[in-house]
């Protein structure tokens, strides 16, 4: 297929609608489609000659799907934990105290908990629950990039005094 009119763009917006995707705004008028399913992201190119392209398999599926008069379906999106949630569930998990000195001082001293990373996002960790906890402000800068095992030594410290 060469070409795709403002008539068909419509109905290819229509079909990843039905079939779950969430439409996004376009960025640039090369792109058809932008659009969010529990994939990610995807977008359904034309270039200035009517060639189609697509930023990823998922992207190509849904349009050859569509051509083809195929079902297709996006599958759920899920939708990310809120901050507070998240908080929830660690004080949940760990209890209401700091990782690291087993209190939480809601003064002025101390501030409101924190979301300690155990690996560090700059050494390559991640926002999953597993790798979180909460932590004082004061003894979270201590703790910064520190390796895991320095954070657990920090914590050690901490407990005994």
């Amino acid at each position: 297929m060469s070409g795709i009119d403002k008539k068909m763009a419509s109905a290819v917006a229509d079909y990843l609608t039905r079939g779950g995707a969430e439409m996004l705004e376009r960025t640039n008028p090369w792109e058809v489609a932008r659009f969010r399913t529990c994939n990610g992201t995807h977008v359904i190119y034309q270039n200035a000659k009517g060639r189609v392209s697509y930023s990823d398999e998922h992207a190509h599926n849904a349009f050859t799907a569509w051509q083809d008069g195929r079902s297709w379906t996006a599958g759920d999106i899920k939708e990310r934990i809120k901050r507070k949630t998240v908080e929830e569930l660690l004080v949940e998990r760990d209890g209401a105290c700091c990782f690291y000195c087993g209190t939480f001082d809601f003064s002025a001293s101390k501030g409101k908990p924190t979301l300690e990373h155990l690996l560090s996002i700059s050494e390559g960790g991640n926002n999953h629950l597993s790798n979180l906890c909460l932590a004082c402000e004061p003894c979270n800068k201590e703790a910064g990039n520190l390796p895991i095992i320095e954070k657990v030594k920090l914590r050690e410290k901490r407990m005994a005094a």
